[in-house]
């Protein structure tokens, strides 16, 4: 899924201040009040929390509330990986004009060619579908797609949890570390 940048400022968060709920509501506000704790000298961790994933969000606040806001409102940039291309590699009108055969599948509504490892026994019911193996994946995707959905829902919930517990217990380890060694 790609957020737009409006998407990405109005996203809501939630930081906290130790134990504190700092505050909740869009990241851009949220991001503004961690500036501002921070600034303030808070001696206590600061954690903000993606309220649909229960990611920690790294938040960049350097600067003024301004270049804040500014950084925050540019896309955020793609990074090479699995399969998206590497920035020095062609791609676009460009690549197209070059006299390579061209591949499999239909670039132009979307479909992207990936590679899929499968049992034989699974490739031999696959061949038996019809429309191919690709055919009989897409639907096999959308059905789980529109019947699973309240399963998906509960394990993304579970995740996000997950999520922010594991953030608070790295937290309070460093807490508890930090004590140990100052009592020193």
């Amino acid at each position: 899924m790609v957020l737009n940048v409006s998407d990405l400022l109005a996203k809501p968060c939630t930081a906290f201040d130790g134990h504190r709920v700092l505050l909740s509501g869009p990241l851009v506000k949220v991001a503004l009040a961690v500036k501002a704790a921070t600034d303030n000298r808070s001696s206590n961790a600061i954690l903000v929390f993606d309220d649909a994933t229960g990611r920690v969000i790294d938040l960049d606040l350097r600067g003024s509330e301004a270049d804040i806001v500014e950084r925050m409102s540019q896309p955020p940039r793609a990074h090479a990986g699995r399969y998206r291309p590497r920035a020095d590699e062609a791609t676009g009108p460009a690549k197209e004009m070059v006299s390579e055969p061209r591949g499999r599948g239909r670039p132009k509504l979307g479909v992207v060619a990936r590679e899929v490892t499968l049992l034989p026994r699974h490739w031999d019911w696959l061949a038996t579908q019809p429309g191919g193996a690709s055919a009989a994946l897409r639907r096999l995707v959308d059905e789980a797609r529109r019947s699973g959905g309240t399963r998906q829902q509960k394990r993304a919930t579970q995740e996000a949890a997950y999520q922010f517990m594991l953030a608070h217990t790295v937290v309070e380890a460093i807490d508890r570390t930090a004590r140990r060694s100052s009592s020193h």
